[in-house]
């Protein structure tokens, strides 16, 4: 019996590392775990017999035995403790069998392309002065600074009762004669921004079905957004512009967080402190005594060359580089609309300067190829933004904007903790991994389980990239994007994992309780049958399959549209038997 088990398990593993069917695969596996549980169901056909004699002749014999017969009651006690007894046990079996399949294709394509690295998450760590424990300036500890220095819920009669107020500083009161214009002007722009709320989790809301307004209109609508349309989630719709563009404002605090010492942020939260514990205070004296307390800084900083470097660099990296948000997608307009509602006001709350872009796939009937999706919206960038080390020395647009980062984001995904800082770090602070790609999404719930369910469940496997992925421009461009073979859903991001590794390219993570999300509503995807044979071959094929081979696809630019909570582009991505 042994032997057959081995030869058995030989035969299935040769079988996972080549092109065999599932139907094959499945078979084999059953007839091994039947294989493997014959021996017990023999000893357990034993043990019946002994409870056949002492407990059906002695006593349910004469209770029953006018509904079943001796033999009818000797195959239903078998039944019944097979199944309550190891049914669990065969499932794990299959659980087993499924990732000892997984780990053996993803070895067999590691093997075929001799990489000694199998992890893509990065070993690299930044090292903090002592000085910085507490405020820590890391790109990934950023929520740090809006929790000390931007929280304000004891604001009365603030400018629009949103989550998001700015005011203006005065600087005036103080600045002298001789300053200089530059330092007048860049106190100008600084201003005091404040937030309402900011939650390590909180729950996102599902809009679609709800019939106090039309929200199907605004995925629509093209003007400006209306301010009564999003009041109960707390947007700053003044600064959001059509095409889902949002700038926002200059915030003195960030500026201080990255450009003073530990010492002058003690003073500037000791500030805050004392006018958040005031029950009734006056903002207008609240914002003097910080119009003060910057301007010394400020005038201090101008007096260094160093420092007024900074500062430029700072300005030009707030106002010119872009984070965009790109969301592709085919026959989800319930799940688009609910990811718009909430992404908008949490990318807000965390000043981030963005825009969103969805491509849609046009030919709505065919098989849905996210990879080619996400590739088609890289070229749409790259034909109207300056991208830093690949078109900057060529480009001749007449955008003004960095395109510094790229966000992909799968439409049913919805962030629900202000922890999980979306962009790319700014480039103003300089760290090692705020250059490499960052996987946001590694706690999920699903709203397609109970109503109400919370319980997030933690990423799965240790290369898994799929989801949420923030990724420089010339690092996607550096691993060729994303592979254009893949139909329908499966095994796309996982290429993409190994794509990141033969590049040398390495991921970074928020912590768990951080990188949470939901997982909005939607019927199951239908899956491609191909995906672990096409796997196979990826890191063979990876230098010419991804954007180096894009435009010789059949794939057709429809239409671009400006609307008011995204730019729509649509694309025609080809069928998959006509690829070239």
């Amino acid at each position: 019996m042994n032997a057959i088990d081995a030869k058995l398990e030989n035969l299935i593993s040769k079988l996972d590392s080549s092109a065999t069917n599932d139907i094959e695969h499945n078979t084999l596996t059953l007839v091994l775990v039947l294989r493997k549980y014959l021996n017990v169901f023999l000893d357990l056909v034993q043990k019946v017999f002994l409870i056949y004699d002492l407990i059906f002749y002695r006593y349910i014999h004469k209770k029953i035995g006018s509904l079943l017969n001796s033999n009818e009651f000797l195959i239903l006690i078998i039944y019944v403790i097979f199944v309550l007894t190891h049914i669990p046990d065969l499932e794990l079996t299959k659980s087993f069998t499924k990732q000892t399949k997984t780990k053996t294709l993803t070895d067999t394509v590691f093997g075929e392309q001799n990489l000694l690295r199998t992890r893509i998450s990065c070993s690299d760590t930044v090292t903090l002065d002592e000085r910085d424990k507490q405020f820590s300036r890391l790109k990934s500890e950023k929520y740090r600074l809006f929790d000390q220095f931007y929280i304000f819920n004891n604001i009365k009669n603030s400018t629009n009762n949103d989550n998001i107020n700015i005011y203006n500083m005065k600087y005036e009161l103080f600045t002298k004669s001789n300053d200089s214009k530059q330092l007048v002007e860049f106190l100008n722009k600084l201003k005091f921004c404040t937030l309402k709320s900011y939650s390590r989790n909180f729950d996102s809301k599902s809009i679609y079905s709800d019939r106090k307004f039309n929200f199907k209109s605004l995925l629509k609508n093209s003007k400006n957004i209306k301010k009564s349309k999003f009041k109960f989630l707390n947007p700053d719709s003044v600064n959001l512009k059509s095409g889902g563009y949002y700038k926002p404002p200059l915030c003195f605090q960030e500026y201080l967080y990255y450009h003073t010492s530990y010492d002058n942020l003690l003073v500037l939260k000791s500030i805050m402190d004392d006018y958040r514990t005031t029950k009734d205070f006056s903002l207008e004296n609240l914002i003097e005594k910080l119009s003060e307390f910057t301007y010394g800084i400020i005038r201090d900083n101008f007096n260094s060359i160093a420092q007024r470097n900074s500062i430029s660099k700072f300005v030009k990296s707030k106002e010119q580089d872009l984070s965009v948000i790109i969301i592709p997608m085919l026959n989800r307009e319930s799940n688009l609309l609910d990811l718009m509602f909430n992404l908008h006001p949490f990318l807000q709350r965390q000043f981030l300067h963005y825009k969103i872009l969805v491509v849609e796939q046009d030919n709505s009937r065919d098989a849905f190829n996210k990879g080619r999706l996400y590739n088609a919206a890289f070229f749409y960038l790259l034909k109207n933004y300056k991208i830093f080390g690949v078109n900057d020395q060529i480009y001749n647009g007449t955008k003004e904007l960095n395109l510094n980062c790229l966000i992909l984001h799968d439409v049913d995904l919805i962030p629900e903790s202000d922890y999980n800082i979306y962009g790319c770090g700014d480039s103003f602070v300089g760290y090692y991994n705020d250059e490499m790609p960052r996987h946001l999404s590694l706690s999920i719930r699903s709203e397609n389980e109970k109503k109400g369910n919370t319980n997030y469940s933690r990423n799965l496997y240790e290369l898994l990239v799929g989801g949420v992925l923030s990724i420089r421009p010339d690092k996607y461009e550096k691993i060729n994007g994303f592979s254009n073979e893949y139909w329908n859903w499966g095994a796309e991001d996982d290429d993409l994992a190994f794509r990141m590794i033969a590049c040398a390219t390495c991921i970074t993570r928020p912590r768990d309780e951080h990188a949470l999300f939901k997982m909005s509503k939607h019927r199951p995807s239908s899956q491609n049958i191909n995906r672990e044979n096409i796997l196979l071959g990826s890191l063979r094929r990876h230098k010419v399959d991804g954007i180096s081979n894009f435009e010789k696809l059949n794939l057709l630019f429809v239409d671009e549209e400006h609307k008011s909570l995204f730019t729509h582009i649509r694309v025609i991505v080809g069928r998959q038997s006509d690829d070239y």
